[in-house]
C-alpha cells in the first residue's frame, strides 16, 4: 500500500473517531436533555448525507438523550451500542479501502449514468 492510500485510510478512521467521539461527548456531558437535543440536531445539520447510512446513530443517541444517561451502566450501555454502530462504518471503510478500483469503477459508472441524465 502506498503512503497515499495509507494517509487516506488513516484520515477516514480519524474522521470515524471524531464522529464517535461527537455523538459520546454530546449524549454523556450535555447538561439537560434540551442541550443535548439541539447539540444533537446542530451536529446532524453539519454531517453529510450519507443515503440514510447515520440515521441509526443518530436515533440511538436520541433514544439515550430521551431516556437518559445519568448512571454508569446506561452510559457504559450507550457506548457500547454505539461502537455497535461504528464498527460497522469501519468495516465498511476497509473493505472499500481495499479495493479501490472497484470504487474508481463505481464511480466511472456513476459519472457515465449522471451524465446520461443530465442530457436527455
Amino acid at each position: 500500500m502506498d503512503d497515499t492510500n495509507q494517509k487516506t485510510k488513516s484520515e477516514m478512521e480519524k474522521q470515524i473517531d471524531d464522529f464517535f467521539s461527537e455523538i459520546r461527548d454530546i449524549v454523556i456531558k450535555s447538561k439537560d436533555k434540551d442541550e443535548a437535543k439541539e447539540n444533537l440536531e446542530k451536529f446532524r445539520n453539519r454531517q453529510p448525507d450519507i443515503a440514510g447510512s447515520l440515521n441509526d446513530v443518530f436515533e440511538l443517541a436520541e433514544d439515550y438523550i430521551e431516556d437518559g444517561v445519568n448512571s454508569s451502566e446506561q452510559q457504559k450501555n450507550f457506548l457500547t451500542e454505539l461502537e455497535e454502530k461504528i464498527s460497522k462504518f469501519r468495516e465498511n471503510r476497509e473493505k472499500w479501502s481495499n479495493n479501490l478500483s472497484d470504487v474508481y469503477d463505481i464511480l466511472i459508472e456513476g459519472t457515465k449514468k449522471a451524465r446520461c441524465k443530465k442530457y436527455r
